[in-house]
């Protein structure tokens, strides 16, 4: 299935990036659709998700 490029998104959405990785599109993602929206990761690797993780629990501002 294609993503959507994170352009398409706006404040408030809500966004879903299957096969997360380490995060890089979900962060993208984070930040178009703001604190009003939501993006959810998922990521079935074990050894991926710590790293995930590590970005989920950071504010997208913080990150930059």
């Amino acid at each position: 299935m294609p993503r959507a490029p994170p352009g398409r998104l706006r404040p408030g959405d809500i966004a879903i990036d299957g096969g997360a990785n380490v995060g890089e599109l979900t962060l993208r993602m984070s930040r178009r659709v703001g604190p009003s929206g939501t993006v959810i990761a998922v990521e079935p690797a074990p050894a991926t998700v710590a790293a995930l993780r590590t970005i989920a629990v950071r504010p997208p501002a913080a990150t930059a």
